[in-house]
This record gives structure tokens, C-alpha cells and sequence, in this order.
């Protein structure tokens, strides 16, 4: 799409590689050859990965309590792109059920580590650390082919691990494009705060700033200036709106979500030609416009999520219900009695050929999971009653059931979902029919879906017409400043997805204006040494209105005042993190005084030729 695009402003233009990280790490290693230190190696991707974890798990049995592949999966690969130590992925989480196992992880990491290279395995992490590690000394003479320029997009969302690996590189020309208040991924280990230190990590940088906003109207774009205006953290930028359109603006109260399904619904009918989001930061936010749409038979589309019919606890526990109706349903019964512990697919087989008459060939735990399955399938009561006994079998069953996607509060929160929709249904059998047998389309399988539920990292990069943004503000939370700023960049994001029109969903029954909202980020002092001069506002002593070589000077010291003050705040409140300072730098000051960078608004150019 990149070059086609490219084509099209400048044709005849050819590009050269263009991928993912991982995916250029595969070609730097495609171009060294045969000395390539992975040329040899079979790649895995992400399910492959996890089988991999799962044989190395089989010998290594030295956990003190049960652990999950996919779980040490996503640990080893945060850590991999981070530089945390196991024990400090533990605290960060806080995920205590795995603190007595620290040191077994590490020794684990080592054996998992030592398998993929005596089996000459590489996973996606692999190609850039493996590669990175080989770059280390003399990067640039190690690559056969000469690369003058790199850009990188989405730079707010690269990690440490990544950062690194383009260093080594020792790529004169680096352009770098992004936002650092659209930096929300630090969950998956992004460091937005790569992108502050930008001007430490690369030399002579320049600046060019993007203003102007095709997205959204002129009321929606100044929200969104408001949010910026009020962190005293990052590069500050004043948008402006492209597009001259009527909209609508506006905070809407209310103490639950209850309070404004209606307002949604009625706004969706009367705009059904329009596109429509609602955005949370939890999924269990959706939760009651789920069971709106479903009720009104409105298409809709998940982000950031499945749909509810299609969850795997949903379907585990609908499958019961399935059986129940029909013994002959095998898909049902094999998926009910394989989620039992020990219950595998041969024995499954065996129960499912007799309708469970006999399971006297089970001994202990097996026999009795097996006959609690036939009391539930054997039920006689009323179905509500039905639905609650297989919750809670479900529950007493939930540790040996792999389910990393959602916690126990969350499956909890389905399940009320479901029970509230089948008592509205006077029979189990209609139940069945309508909500599982005829669901409402799925909309994913088309391009333009009407009407979308997701989450705020889910939204991003999105836009649509209409945008319902449920505000919350986790008042419980010990706050600092890395804590606040991140809820402040999720809000941002969020609301910036408008085109048309803005709700913005308060958690309060007190009436509060855009304003007050605003303040829910502000709640923690930050002294005034340590505030960040405004790049649009900042005077520099050195400037003169006649002058534009001194107006850029002066542009370039407002810069460096701000870096100088984001460093200062990253430093303080001790978020710096495993981000790399070029400390040897010399006389970084007058070098920046004096060099001619210019902060261009509204142009798409990088001038390389004067470095």
C-alpha cells in the first residue's frame, strides 16, 4: 500500500524494503547469508511458539505451581522486548501467584532458550534480538547492501528491543513519525518515551509537524488541542481543523452505564447510515450495549474483543444447554466432557457412544466431574436454575481450563449477560433458536461494519461518524506521574476518533463540563522546575520578528527547552526505564544552539542534504 501510495505522488519512485521489524530483521539476515547468525533457522510464529514451550515444559518440571505456556509465552517475550528481569515483569503486573517461581522462570528461560538453539528454532523476538546482538559491534560493515535512509512509523509504540536493533544499524538518515500522545501500548511493551528522547538518540534531528486535522470538526479538534494543552509532559502541538462541518460536542452524566444505553440506541436508529463507536478502556464496560444491540437486533462488530456468542466461555457453557435440548449434538457433548481434567478425546468418545450409562471405567476425580456432567444434563428444573448450576460447575472447574483471555470477573460478567437475556425467552428451546441458532450477522466478515464496540487501543487508527466514549477514572489507583499521563494519552486517543460527533460519558451524576473532565488527569502536583515549556507559546530572547533564519534558532531552543524539561520529568519521577542516554555526548547545548532545525508546520519533507 506504502509504494503504491508513494506511486501515485511520485511516480516511477521505487522503495526499498518495507515490513514489519521483525520482517527487516529476516532481511538483514537474508542479506549477510550464510554467516547470518539465524540463516539456517526454522521460523515460528506465535501458536508454533507455543508448542515449542509446551515440549520444553514436558522436561523441565521444576515449577513449584502449575504454569501455562502461554503465559510463560508472553512473559519471555515482554521481557525480551523490555530488558525486565523476570522479577521485576512480576511486580510490574503484580502477579503474585507467580513470585515463588521467579527463580525457576529464569532457569526455565534458560532451558527454553537453549532448546530453540540445539533445535535451530527462532521465533518473532528472535529475528531482532538475535540479529541486534550480531549488529552490536561494527553494525554498519556487516551489511552487504547500502541503506542512506530508514523511517520508521508508529515510533511512540516502539520498544527498547527495537530501539536497539536500529541503533546498531548505524542508518545515517533516520526519520521517525509518530505522536507521543498516541502512545497506549506499554502493556505490550512500547515505550512512549522513546520517542521524547529522540533527539539523544539520533544526530542532528529535525522537527516537522503535522497540524493540520482531516479527520474531525472544529469543535472536536479543539477538545482534543485541550487535552494536549493540559499535560506537562511531551511535544505540544496546537491541530487544526481542515474540515468545516457541523457536529456536536457535548458531556453527558450519569452514575452507570444504564443511564445512557437509551440515548445510544435511539442515536444509532436515527443514523443508521452513519458509523457509530462506543469506546471503553475495559471491556467490561460493553457489557450492557452488548445486551442492547443484541436485544434490538442491531449489527454490530467487536474490537479489542469477541463477540459474546462467540467467547469460548460463552460457547463452553451454551454448548451445556445444547446437550441438554439434544443428546445427539457430539460436537456439544465432545466439547463439555473434554473441558473436565483427564477427560481427553478417546474417553470422551467412549462416554459420548453410551450417553454416559456407563462410566464405571472412571476412578476417583474423573467419576465424579463425569456424574455431576449427567445430574446438570439430567436436570429438571427451572432453566434460569439450569444456567446457574452450570456457571458454577464451570467455576469449580476454571484452573484446569486454559483461559488467558479473560479473568474470572470478566466470565462472570458474560455469564450475567446470558442469564439476563434467557429469561426474557419463555422457553429453553427458543433460547437456543434465536440467540444461538440465528444470531445477528457478523459484521466482521464485511468491510463496513455500522456499528463497533472496542476498546480505546483497539479504536486507534479508527475513525467513525459518531463516537460514545465512556469515561472512567480509576480514582483507587495510586497515581504518579507516568500513571496519569498514560489515562491522559488513552483519553485522547479515544475521543480523537470523532468525525462528526463527540459524547463523552461521565461516571458522575453531578452535571460536569469538558473542563472538569479534564482535571481527573491533574490530580498530581508536579512542581514548576519541572514544567515543560509550551512549544507554541515559548519566546526565545534571540528572536526578532524580521529575521526567518532567527526565527528558526528560536524554534530549535523552544524544542530543546522542552526535551530539557521532558528529560527532566522522566528522570524524577523515575519512569526512565531501560531507555539508552548517549551520555558522552559533548557540549549538547551549544551544538544545539547553534544548529539551523527548523519546525515546519504542514509539510510532508525531510531535507537530508545538509547532513
Amino acid at each position: 500500500m506504502l509504494k503504491q501510495r508513494l506511486n501515485v505522488l511520485i511516480p516511477n519512485t521505487a522503495l526499498g524494503f518495507v515490513g514489519t521489524f521483525h520482517a527487516f530483521a529476516n532481511h538483514i539476515s537474508q542479506l549477510i547469508g550464510s554467516v547470518s547468525p539465524i540463516s539456517k533457522f526454522r521460523l515460528l510464529d506465535s501458536e508454533d511458539d507455543i508448542e515449542v514451550h509446551k515440549l520444553v515444559m514436558a522436561d523441565f518440571g521444576n515449577f513449584n505451581k502449575n504454569q501455562r505456556a502461554k503465559s510463560l509465552q508472553k512473559m519471555i517475550s515482554y521481557c525480551c522486548n523490555t530488558g525486565l528481569s523476570v522479577t521485576e515483569y512480576i511486580q510490574k503486573f503484580d502477579l503474585h501467584k507467580m513470585a515463588d517461581d521467579a527463580q525457576n522462570i529464569e532457569e526455565y528461560m534458560e532451558a527454553y532458550e537453549k532448546y530453540k538453539v540445539d533445535h535451530m528454532l527462532a521465533n518473532y523476538d528472535d529475528m531482532i534480538s538475535v540479529m541486534s546482538r550480531y549488529l552490536e559491534k561494527d553494525g554498519e560493515a556487516k551489511i552487504t547492501a547500502p541503506y542512506e535512509y530508514l523511517m520508521i512509523d508508529e515510533y511512540q509504540d516502539t520498544n527498547k528491543m527495537q530501539l536497539d536493533f536500529v541503533k546498531r544499524l548505524k542508518i545515517k538518515n533516520v526519520m521517525a513519525i509518530g505522536d507521543d500522545f498516541q502512545g497506549i501500548y506499554a502493556f505490550r511493551g512500547a515505550d512512549h518515551r522513546i520517542i521524547l528522547n529522540f533527539y539523544n538518540d539520533f544526530e542532528d534531528p529535525q522537527m516537522i509537524k503535522l497540524t493540520e486535522n482531516y479527520r474531525s470538526n472544529d469543535d472536536i479538534v479543539g477538545w482534543t488541542n485541550q487535552t494536549v494543552e493540559r499535560s506537562k509532559l511531551g511535544y505540544h502541538k496546537a491541530l487544526k481543523a481542515a474540515i468545516r462541518k457541523d457536529g456536536a460536542v457535548r458531556v453527558i452524566s450519569g452514575s452507570s452505564l444504564e443511564n445512557h444505553k437509551a440515548f445510544v440506541i435511539d442515536s444509532i436508529k436515527k443514523h443508521p447510515q452513519k458509523t457509530h463507536a462506543m469506546i471503553y478502556r475495559y471491556n467490561k464496560n460493553r457489557t450492557v450495549f452488548e445486551k442492547a444491540l443484541i436485544a434490538e437486533n442491531i449489527d454490530y462488530v467487536v474490537y479489542g474483543g469477541v463477540r459474546l456468542l462467540e467467547r469460548k466461555h460463552v460457547k463452553d457453557a451454551l454448548s451445556y444447554l445444547m446437550v441438554y435440548l439434544n443428546r445427539r449434538d457430539v460436537v456439544g457433548f465432545n466439547r463439555i466432557l473434554t473441558l473436565l481434567p483427564g477427560i481427553g478425546v478417546k474417553t470422551a468418545k467412549r462416554l459420548i457412544k453410551t450417553n454416559m450409562e456407563d462410566i464405571s471405567h472412571l476412578k476417583g476425580e474423573k467419576y465424579k466431574l463425569v456424574n455431576t456432567v449427567k445430574d446438570l444434563l439430567n436436570h429438571t428444573g427451572d432453566k434460569t436454575e439450569l444456567f446457574d448450576k452450570i456457571c458454577a460447575f464451570y467455576f469449580s472447574i476454571y484452573e484446569s481450563i486454559e483461559s488467558n483471555y479473560y479473568t474470572k470477573e470478566e466470565i462472570t460478567d458474560d455469564f450475567k449477560l446470558v442469564r439476563d437475556l434467557l429469561v426474557t425467552y419463555d422457553s429453553l428451546e427458543n433460547f437456543i433458536i434465536n440467540i444461538i441458532l440465528d444470531p445477528v450477522v457478523d459484521l466482521k466478515k464485511g468491510k463496513n461494519p455500522k456499528v463497533v464496540l472496542t476498546t480505546i487501543h483497539s479504536a486507534k487508527g479508527l475513525e467513525f461518524d459518531c463516537v460514545y466514549y465512556f469515561h472512567t477514572h480509576d480514582w483507587y489507583k495510586n497515581y504518579d506521574l507516568e500513571t496519569l499521563e498514560e489515562d491522559r494519552r488513552l483519553f485522547y486517543v479515544g475521543i480523537s476518533r470523532a468525525k462528526e460527533e463527540l459524547y463523552v460519558f461521565d461516571h458522575t451524576e453531578i452535571q460536569r463540563t469538558f473542563e472538569d473532565i479534564l482535571r481527573d488527569f491533574d490530580s498530581l502536583p508536579i512542581p514548576e522546575t519541572h514544567q515543560a515549556t509550551d512549544l507554541e507559546n515559548a519566546q526565545s530572547e534571540s528572536v526578532t520578528e524580521n529575521t526567518q533564519v532567527e526565527r528558526a534558532d528560536s524554534e530549535s531552543a523552544q524544542t530543546e527547552s522542552v526535551l530539557t524539561a521532558n528529560a527532566k520529568i522522566l528522570e524524577d519521577s523515575e519512569i526512565h526505564g531501560n531507555i539508552e542516554r548517549n551520555n558522552q555526548r559533548k557540549n549538547q547545548n551549544t551544538k544545539n544552539q547553534s544548529r539551523k532545525s527548523k519546525v515546519i508546520d504542514n509539510v510532508i519533507h525531510v531535507d537530508f542534504s545538509k547532513r
